[in-house]
């Protein structure tokens, strides 16, 4: 991540996706009981990945444009 939230739930989805791929593995050897939990944290992993976005565009500070006059180096005729 580009800022502190950003950084955190992006760690927060990687402890996420290491939780997901732990459970495929328990559903596969037959010790994960019901099928929700599977797609449930990948979800959820999406949501924090959006999340993390978000919180990048809300920090984000627009860029001060400059005045044509200073582009250029020209002054204006008056």
């Amino acid at each position: 991540g580009e800022t502190r939230v950003s950084a955190a739930l992006e760690l927060a989805r990687t402890i996420l996706r290491r939780a997901e791929r732990r459970a495929v593995t328990l559903r596969r050897e037959g010790l994960l009981p019901g099928e929700w939990l599977v797609p449930y944290l990948n979800r959820l992993a999406d949501l924090v990945w959006v999340l993390a976005r978000a919180a990048e565009q809300a920090e984000a500070r627009p860029a001060t444009p400059a005045r044509a006059a200073r582009k250029t180096g020209r002054r204006s005729a008056s």
